[in-house]
């Protein structure tokens, strides 16, 4: 099918014809949500994360029990700098799926923006419960520490994180 075609094309590097595969899916049905949230994923990755908000707020319309637009449109609002926006996304995706790491991370991420350190603290190491070995979420966890003047704290974090990425 087309939709998987797409996700082939994108895990190949051949992001334009991706793009034109979902765009050929949403010419059938422009309400394929899955379409439209790979599409986004894509519009964020060539630097439109803009239109790629906008495709995701019409997912979240579309489908209310999906947690991966949530958290996706929440990380895409962090990036515009939308932080105090992005935080009912992602508390509803946190809400949605309480295991997705990913999803914490990003909340961790929009109040770490908005200066909730504290609040960004705890939801860091409630992700690191769930996968101790999360290098985004040991890196932001790190920085947060750092942010907060916690050198030695700071560096266990970013130690880890370094000594799990690849390459």
């Amino acid at each position: 099918n087309t939709l998987e075609a797409a996700r082939a094309h994108l895990a190949g590097g051949r992001v334009a014809e991706a793009e034109a595969a979902c765009v050929e899916l949403l010419r059938q049905d422009d309400a394929d949500v899955h379409a439209l949230h790979l599409l986004a994923l894509i519009r964020a990755q060539t630097g439109r994360v803009a239109e790629g908000a906008a495709l995701l707020e019409r997912v979240a319309g579309l489908a209310p029990e999906s947690a991966a637009a949530r958290s996706d449109l929440g990380a895409m609002l962090i990036m515009l700098g939308r932080a105090e926006a992005a935080e009912p996304y992602l508390r509803a995706a946190v809400a949605l799926n309480p295991g997705s790491v990913e999803a914490r991370i990003h909340l961790g991420n929009a109040l770490h923006a908005r200066g909730e350190f504290k609040a960004a603290e705890e939801i860091y190491r409630a992700a690191l419960q769930l996968d101790p070995r999360h290098v985004r979420g040991l890196m932001s966890l790190g920085n947060l520490l750092h942010d907060l003047r916690r050198p030695a704290d700071a560096l266990e974090f970013l130690t880890a994180a370094a000594g799990l990425a690849p390459g």
